[in-house]
């Protein structure tokens, strides 16, 4: 398996490399800050990732709808004279084959960024402020994206918001009871049962026509969001991996969920998980 240093030459990055850090954002790939020296003395960043295969089982299906999404909304934004346009859309380096990514001999995928720097993340709001350049984010990648007419994204991680099949994943859980958890569980399963039909709303729009099919980020939370560490203001959308086809509606719920909690969504202690009604 390839190493950062030795995926590096495969990019060219205008200077020779001037340092390698772990990054410390993410929780599922794995991503460098990558430090170079232009001929101009002018140090230059990058964000350098390698896909975890075990989440994305075809990473370069990832990579094309990635390709597909960021050049449309870099154009997009390009075509709006938006101020600091290169901080308001992801751009993907290509390798030196002018490709938008790198498979290396043990088959990992690799991408690199140019790295979007004074900026800041949230994983959980703190205001109304705060909350509003969230949704603002989220309601600028849709509407950037409202006029793609590319090719059909791929389906990256099947049945990813399929809320039917996984309720039906839950059932066969309490049925298998493997660990023995189920009579402990018994509130929140009923409570589960009793909201099952709202599963079944979204798919019948969607195959109604009654709701369009719209590319959708899948994973719409407040710590995807690229803030301006001066200003506050919503620069950006990042972690593109689950782009794909879906519905605004995945969108929204999902931003109103992560961006309402008091809490990180990994919070343990259940205690402090609620829902900040203001926001």
């Amino acid at each position: 398996m390839s190493g950062p240093a030795d995926v590096l030459s495969q990019f060219d990055l205008g200077g020779e490399v001037a340092g390698i850090e772990p990054a410390a954002e993410g929780h599922i790939n794995l991503s460098w800050i990558v430090t170079v020296r232009g001929s101009a003395g002018a140090p230059g960043r990058f964000l350098l990732q390698r896909i975890n295969a075990s989440v994305f089982r075809e990473p370069e299906r990832v990579m094309e709808n990635i390709a597909l999404v960021t050049r449309h909304l870099a154009e997009a934004v390009r075509r709006s004279g938006a101020a600091d346009a290169e901080r308001r859309a992801l751009r993907l380096v290509p390798t030196r084959g002018h490709a938008s990514y790198h498979r290396d001999s043990g088959g990992g995928v690799w991408r690199l960024y140019p790295f979007i720097g004074g900026t800041l993340v949230r994983e959980h709001v703190d205001s109304r402020e705060e909350a509003r350049e969230i949704g603002r984010a989220f309601g600028t990648f849709q509407r950037l994206l409202a006029d793609y007419s590319g090719p059909r994204l791929h389906e990256t991680i099947p049945r990813f918001h399929d809320t039917a099949w996984r309720v039906e994943t839950l059932e066969r859980a309490i049925a298998a009871d493997r660990a023995g958890r189920a009579r402990g569980a018994r509130a929140e399963i009923e409570a589960v049962r009793a909201r099952e039909g709202l599963a079944e709303v979204l798919p019948a729009l969607l195959e109604s026509g009654d709701i369009v099919e719209r590319i959708a980020h899948n994973d719409a939370k407040s710590s995807n969001v690229l803030l301006d560490e001066r200003t506050g203001a919503a620069l950006c959308v990042v972690d593109l991996d689950t782009v794909m086809p879906g519905t605004l509606l995945y969108d929204f719920g999902d931003m109103v969920r992560s961006a309402t909690s008091p809490t990180a969504e990994d919070e343990r202690d259940l205690r402090k998980v609620g829902v900040q009604v203001a926001l």
